[in-house]
């Protein structure tokens, strides 16, 4: 298969290869699948661009940077310079993705609403007659009832979340002041088991809210998974943060830092672990029903012992960049060194799913969307969490603020958050979202359309629209030129 050689290797990790075959991909599994496989190619590309910088700030050694309370991060006045070029960096990589996703959006003629009116599989309710065409018959499912299930789920989401800080808590109160690899583990496999929960438990909440439409289903999914998701991830590390006590004598700042290179260490670990036992499982299973490659099976016989990758899949594979993404944002700042860390999660998850997508699951249904959809709207939420995140950490542990009252604090938080504001607005200035060259390429398509228009008309009446005309009476040209179809029809008899 072409695919897999071009995009399913271990050559794209051991070589750092960023590029995805994207029209292929399209072809493939779809626009849908394509786009968000295609994000995180563009991503690996931006982080990539940003790991020298973030490598430059990470000292040498204790002599020629100060470390922070025995800690060997950066030193405090570093903090407000990282967080600014994560700023101008966040902004950046948002605007040239927005203009690659609007050139494959014209490139692949996809219209804005294309993907809204598909109707669900799943969707169930009582034949009644339709409120566009009172002579067709339509399936509608109670208001009600359906309103109902969202709240439920609703409250499952609140409880989980609920669910998250008291653990968070436990763990601290349990560990105190010996916060080692053992606390990792611990909180990493507290976000993995309650993430396998929540994902149980909505999934079926979502069903029963019986949406008609697949946009409406994937996107009611797709918030209720990213809320739970960036509090299940986040919130333990916002919380050593926040109790400013036994941190031990390092402190909290520098706890916090060895906690997020080993929470991205697992997750590292953790995806390499899931694909390789994923593969080692189906052939297994193929082997153990004889229907692999040496017996002459084909690809498709081979594909029944295979997983599958819907929906909820499709939205794992986002989420695990994604997450790794949101710890640069909101915590870039603290420790550069996650830049490199999380462009080796990206890299991973890229790999991980080109091997699962070919070697482990059955092709998915080709769906089509305008984009990333509702992502673009929880990338938006996730920077500026990240930009009010950054500028918590520089006022209040950053040198510059040492011994200052909370009033000049908060005034530094006003200023650097404005600060932010200024810096979107200038990339925009500098980096318009209309691209040229997609204007070109729909102004092209465009004239296609109307010469073969023009041809179409032409071989239906026998009259040349354009300046010269070909055999054919005045007639009909003029009845061409009023719209006179009907009279065009009746001449032409």
């Amino acid at each position: 298969m072409e695919i897999k050689r071009l995009w399913a290797n271990w050559d794209i990790l051991l070589r750092l290869r960023t590029t995805q075959p994207v029209h292929l991909l399209k072809d493939y599994f779809g626009a849908q699948l394509a786009f968000l496989l295609a994000w995180i190619g563009f991503y690996c590309k931006a982080l990539t661009a940003l790991a020298p910088i973030a490598l430059i700030c990470i000292p040498l050694s204790d002599k020629l940077i100060f470390p922070l309370k025995g800690d060997h991060g950066p030193r405090k006045e570093q903090m407000l310079g990282f967080s600014i070029i994560l700023v101008i960096w966040g902004q950046l990589a948002a605007d040239l993705w927005a203009r690659e996703q609007a050139w494959l959006v014209s490139h692949w003629d996809i219209l804005a609403e294309e993907g809204n009116s598909q109707q669900r599989f799943g969707f169930h309710g009582d034949l009644q007659p339709s409120r566009i065409d009172g002579n067709m018959m339509e399936r509608f499912y109670p208001l009600w009832k359906r309103r109902a299930w969202q709240t439920l789920s609703n409250l499952t989401l609140m409880l989980f979340c609920v669910l998250v800080f008291l653990c968070t808590s436990l763990w601290v109160e349990l560990f105190g002041q010996d916060m080692d690899y053992r606390f990792a583990f611990a909180m990493y496999s507290q976000i993995t088991i309650l993430e396998v929960i929540h994902t149980s438990v909505i999934t079926c909440l979502v069903e029963k809210e019986n949406h008609k439409l697949q946009s409406q289903h994937y996107e009611s999914l797709l918030m209720k998974q990213c809320i739970f998701r960036m509090a299940n991830s986040y919130s333990p590390f916002l919380h050593l943060l926040l109790m400013q006590k036994d941190c031990g004598e390092e402190g909290c700042v520098a706890l916090l830092r060895y906690q997020l290179k080993m929470t991205l260490a697992c997750k590292i670990g953790f995806l390499i672990l899931r694909v390789v036992f994923m593969s080692t499982m189906v052939k297994v299973l193929i082997w153990i029903r004889g229907i692999d490659a040496a017996n002459g099976a084909s690809c498709a016989e081979r594909q029944r012992s295979y997983g599958k990758f819907e929906v909820m899949e499709q939205i794992e594979v986002m989420l695990q960049s994604v997450t790794a993404l949101g710890f640069v944002l909101l915590f870039g700042s603290v420790e550069p060194l996650l830049v490199p860390i999380c462009l080796l999660v990206f890299l991973v998850n890229a790999l991980t799913t080109a091997v699962f997508l070919t070697d482990c699951t059955r092709r998915p249904f080709p769906r089509r969307m305008a984009g990333i959809g509702k992502w673009s709207e929880a990338l938006n939420l996730l920077s500026i969490v990240g930009v009010i995140t950054n500028g918590v950490l520089t006022v209040y542990y950053g040198e510059s603020f040492h011994g200052t009252d909370n009033t000049a604090r908060l005034a530094g938080l006003f200023l650097y958050c404005m600060l932010a504001v200024i810096i979107r607005w200038v990339t925009e200035a500098i980096l318009p979202l209309e691209d040229e060259s997609r204007k070109l390429l729909e102004a092209r398509r465009r004239r296609v359309l109307q010469v073969l228009t023009q041809r179409a008309t032409e071989g239906m009446t026998g009259v040349y629209l354009g300046l010269q005309r070909l055999p054919g009476t005045a007639k009909h040209a003029e009845a061409v030129a009023a719209g006179s179809w009907a009279e065009l029809g009746h001449r032409m008899e």
